[in-house]
């Protein structure tokens, strides 16, 4: 079922009939490179597998369907949990936004070797010192704190030596969310907003800009928004790294960077589903009334460009009993679609270190489900082959 230009139109006016953040949602989905992860080929032998539970939950997410029955207290922090998990996507506790963020790093540092750029992860020693005058550094850079001193700072996540016209590159990697509260209305009327005014951040942030430029270094803030969408930087760097990659490879350079966008895209949402399931608390909620909302999902689908093969009613796991700190959760009990518990694992076999992610039994200790969970590992590697998260969730 297809949707016309005019019919996409009619859902994103305010008089349409979906909410700010529907609106929203909808444009952040139909930025580029928000539907890569839906259109891989699974495969665990190149980490481009989606765990079933995972899936669901993203799926829900795409298609506007609730995640959990209510809004609930996240257990992590004092923010509140929506029913479609927003939260967890921006969450500053637990550490899955610095585990995501270095994942998609190392990712990227990967594919930039694989060009034949000898790029280096968090190089120091890109700015020079600058003496303190008046409080502030030389360059009128303000911060009298040793954090703020030029040369303390590593602006480059990704470092490239050889870069545009031949001058090096400090790729500086984020990730934001245009269903932030206090950008849903922004978002709502452009998709592409959220990147691009985070990338202006990065720019002006202490003056980051500036002193690479000063220092001979070209600045380059590669954002994604949450919901998968790559700023208008990062696709050019994707680009870029595709050309080079085709030139020593044979391929196309658009083959290749469907490969690395497909590649950071499932990466992306695996980390998503993770902090989300992190945060839950209960079981998973059923689809209320399937058959009724079947037409709904379809339009939904439709305008998001889904592939026709994408199933829209997902066996939901059985309920498991709250244990621990969920037993004292609201009245209202949030029910979310998978509960995990988390441990490093040691496997051999596993590179770089991963998460594995183990579906809770009622025979689990109540500590499994506990809001305490362990922090998620980080990591890096230079191996053979691209670093994902695929392996980061091993079913047991």
């Amino acid at each position: 079922m297809a949707l016309e230009d005019q019919d996409v139109c009619a859902m994103l006016d305010p008089a349409g009939g979906l909410d700010t953040r529907g609106r929203a949602h909808l444009r952040l989905l139909r930025e580029p490179g928000a539907g890569a992860w839906l259109l891989v080929m699974p495969s665990h032998a190149i980490g481009n597998a989606i765990a079933a539970q995972q899936f669901v939950t993203l799926l829900r997410r795409r298609l506007g369907i609730p995640i959990f029955d209510c809004a609930f207290n996240c257990p992590l922090c004092a923010g509140v949990m929506d029913p479609f998990g927003d939260h967890a996507l921006v969450c500053a506790c637990g550490d899955d936004r610095t585990a995501r963020h270095n994942l998609l790093r190392d990712l990227i540092l990967w594919w930039a070797r694989a060009a034949g750029h000898a790029a280096v992860a968090e190089k120091q020693g890109l700015l020079p010192p600058r003496p303190p005058i008046g409080g502030a550094w030389e360059n009128g850079t303000a911060g009298a704190d040793a954090r703020c001193r030029p040369e303390a700072r590593r602006p480059a996540d990704v470092y490239l030596p050889s870069w545009c016209g031949g001058r090096p590159a400090s790729v500086d990697l984020a990730v934001t969310s245009g269903l932030q509260a206090g950008l849903q209305n922004v978002s709502a009327l452009d998709g592409g907003a959220a990147a691009a005014r985070y990338a202006d951040r990065k720019r002006a942030y202490l003056d980051t800009a500036t002193l690479c430029d000063d220092a001979g270094l070209t600045f380059v803030p590669f954002v994604f928004e949450a919901e998968g969408g790559v700023g208008r930087e990062g696709r050019a760097v994707l680009s870029g790294l595709a050309r080079d990659a085709a030139r020593l490879t044979g391929e196309t350079p658009s083959a290749r960077g469907e490969l690395a966008m497909q590649a950071l895209s499932v990466a992306l949402q695996r980390a998503n589903a993770l902090a989300i399931a992190r945060r839950a608390t209960g079981s998973a909620p059923p689809l209320s009334a399937p058959l009724a909302a079947a037409r709904d999902q379809l339009r939904f689908a439709a305008a998001m460009r889904l592939p026709a093969a994408i199933p829209f009613a997902v066996p939901i796991p059985p309920a498991v009993p709250t244990t621990g700190a969920a037993a004292a959760a609201p009245p209202c009990t949030p029910a979310p679609v998978l509960v995990t518990s988390l441990a490093a694992c040691g496997s051999l076999s596993c590179s770089p270190p991963v998460l594995c992610a183990t579906p809770v039994s009622s025979a689990a200790p109540a500590a499994a489900a506990s809001p305490a969970a362990p922090p998620l590992p980080v990591g890096g590697t230079s191996s053979a082959t691209p670093p994902n998260d695929s392996s980061h969730l091993c079913n047991v």
